[in-house]
This record gives structure tokens, sequence and C-alpha cells, in this order.
């Protein structure tokens, strides 16, 4: 008798312990099954918080003005800023959170590295302005909408120019143009002309490298091997949710603005082959 009810007991004790559990489950499935947030401070889903704070995407400038050519001491400075936008509340609010936790993210945070002996900027930009004489006003430097995820000034054979990263495609077709798109690498003299694209830099480009090799610049590039539109930097850890698509390198020759691979392909090829050899049965 005595035993029973003890082992009653130990019964109730699990029940009771584990009763906040089955009622979170329950009410995540409810709130989940009925499109609303189970968090208690954020209790509306993402459909009702856009309709409560209806907003409108404005232009702005979180950066200050990059210095990209010229002498500041000399009063022949020239500077370029880049344009951002920001998604503004067109009526009082009441709740303030992110729309979308993924682009606040790639606002501060852009999928880029950068060598350089010039200051740059890096960030998510829909155009960039420059200045095309000291004391004037800025202009645009592409006529339509692109994703601009990296400028920077550069000294090159034929004078002083932009280095951009940059694209007008939604290669990944999320209906949105951002840092997640594929994007080029392009050269734009200071002194007159439109951007030039570099033709032959196969994959987004990730990574700029400056101070490498006289007169010119090294790139690296993300292989969207994948075809789903996007190759972002990836890290070769364990942990890591994303797979890693793999890279190549290039050289630009800034007087000719052509590119070449900087591993050659037969290499590459060579590399591969030697690596299947000696990869690991596939179970």
């Amino acid at each position: 008798m005595l035993k029973t009810f003890f082992k009653s007991l130990a019964y109730l004790y699990v029940a009771v312990a584990l009763a906040p559990l089955v009622i979170l489950a329950i009410a995540l499935g409810v709130s989940l099954a009925g499109g609303r947030s189970f968090w208690p401070f954020l209790p509306y889903g993402a459909a009702e918080i856009d309709a409560a704070q209806p907003v409108k995407e404005q232009i702005t400038f979180r950066t200050g003005p990059l210095q990209v050519a010229g002498d500041l001491g000399a009063g022949t400075a020239r500077y370029a800023i880049g344009v951002g936008q920001a998604s503004s509340p067109t009526r009082p609010q009441q709740v303030v959170a992110p729309r979308n936790l993924v682009d606040t993210y790639y606002v501060v945070a852009s999928d880029v590295d950068y060598v350089g002996g010039t200051a740059s900027q890096a960030g998510q930009f829909n155009n960039i302005l420059l200045q095309q004489k000291t004391g004037a006003a800025l202009s645009k430097v592409f006529d339509s909408r692109v994703s601009v995820k990296l400028f920077a000034g550069a000294e090159t054979p034929n004078g002083p120019a932009l280095v951009i990263l940059a694209t007008d495609k939604d290669t990944n077709k999320d209906g949105k143009l951002d840092s997640k798109d594929m994007h080029d690498i392009y050269v734009h003299p200071l002194d007159g002309g439109a951007p030039r694209r570099i033709a032959g830099v196969a994959g987004n480009v990730t990574a700029v490298d400056t101070l490498s090799q006289p007169g010119a610049i090294i790139v690296r590039a993300v292989l969207d091997i994948n075809g789903d539109g996007s190759a972002l930097k990836g890290y070769p850890v364990p942990y890591s949710v994303f797979p890693e698509e793999p890279q190549r390198v290039y050289r630009i020759d800034l007087k000719t603005l052509e590119a070449t691979p900087l591993v050659a392909p037969a290499t590459i090829d060579e590399l591969q082959k030697a690596l299947d050899a000696t990869a690991p049965p596939k179970p």
C-alpha cells in the first residue's frame, strides 16, 4: 500500500514537472498554426506587424563621405558616399521590431573582405554618389538602381578610380536586390566615363586585395555550383549550417582592365583529380 502511494506520488511529481513544457509545446503549435509569434514580448505575427506598422523605403546615408582622391591639406580632396535605404514608419508606432532579422544582419555585416591601401566603405548600398571635382555637388555613379556592397578608392596607371562590387540583377530571384545576389567587380575612373564591369571573373566577388601586386588587384570569387543564384563566403567549420562553395582567384590588370586566373584552370583540374583520388569512399 505504501509502495503504491510513493509510486503514485512519483508519477504526480513527474507530471507537475513536465506540465509547463507540455503547455509551452501546445501554445507553440497553436501560435505557429495561426501565424502568430509565441514570444510573450512580441505577441504579433509578421503580417500583423506590417499591418500595424506601415513603412516606406526612404533614401538614407548611414556613412560619412569617403575621400577617394586628392589631398585634404591642399584643398583638392574628392569624396564618394554610399546611398542606403531605410524602412521608415509612416505613422506613430507602438511596437518597433526588425521587419526581417536576416536583412538587418546584411545591412550591418557585408559579405566581403577588403585589403587595400585606401579607405573603403562596405555595407548595403543602392548607388554611389561621387564628387566630380573638388567642392562640387555629388552625382550618381550608376544611372539605375544597383546593389553595392563595397567601394574603395584606387590608384591606377590611368589615374584615380573607384573599385566597386555591385550588381543590377536579382540573381537569387527573391524579389530583392541586395548583398545576397551575385556581385561583379567594376572599375570606375574618377575623371570621366561609366563604370566598367570586369569581364572574365566567374562567381560572386567577395574579396578584394589592392596591395599584393603593383598595378593590379587580386580578387576572390565564390562559385555558384548549386545554381541557386547566391554564393556567399563560407567557412570550413564542422558546425556550419551552410555548405561551403568553392572560390577562385583572379588578377585584374589596372591598365588594361583585363582579368586572368591567378591559378590556371589546368592546375585546378589536376588538384581536383588528386583530391578525388584520395577522397574516402561514399557510403
